[in-house]
């Protein structure tokens, strides 16, 4: 890639407009691409933090109060960066949670990944919040 491919393409993001941003090269004034991606980054946390074990790093990543702390983060943080990168960012948690749900509910596919069967994982689920 030359210079002047890179001139093109700057130029390209600072002057596309997107629904409500005026330039993908700044960040969003109604903070709404941040919050839809934390939205999707707490889905995801949620969601793909699923080893059907009692591993102590789970529970911990598990705790609604991790959960609360890295969605704040992500959303302040990604509240500077260009709406681009944001929009790349939330595009990629969408397809990840697209690819990766059905897998996850499919017995087969956990069976060869070394996860417990849905009913096994379940049954732990109900045995720790009754210990808890």
């Amino acid at each position: 890639v030359d210079k002047e491919s890179g001139r093109n393409f700057l130029s390209a993001l600072q002057t596309t407009n997107f629904l409500w941003v005026p330039s993908l090269c700044q960040s969003d004034p109604y903070y709404l691409f941040p919050a839809l991606n934390a939205a999707a980054l707490a889905y995801v946390l949620k969601y793909g933090i699923d080893t059907g074990s009692n591993n102590p790093m789970t529970q911990l990543l598990s705790s609604n109060k991790v959960f609360l702390t890295i969605t704040l983060f992500t959303f302040g943080l990604q509240s500077i960066f260009p709406s681009a990168l944001v929009l790349y960012w939330f595009s990629s948690n969408i397809f990840g949670i697209a690819v990766v749900r059905p897998l996850m509910n499919n017995d087969t596919f956990r069976n060869k990944v070394g996860l417990l069967s849905l009913e096994e994982k379940n049954k732990s689920i109900r045995g720790s919040s009754k210990n808890a």
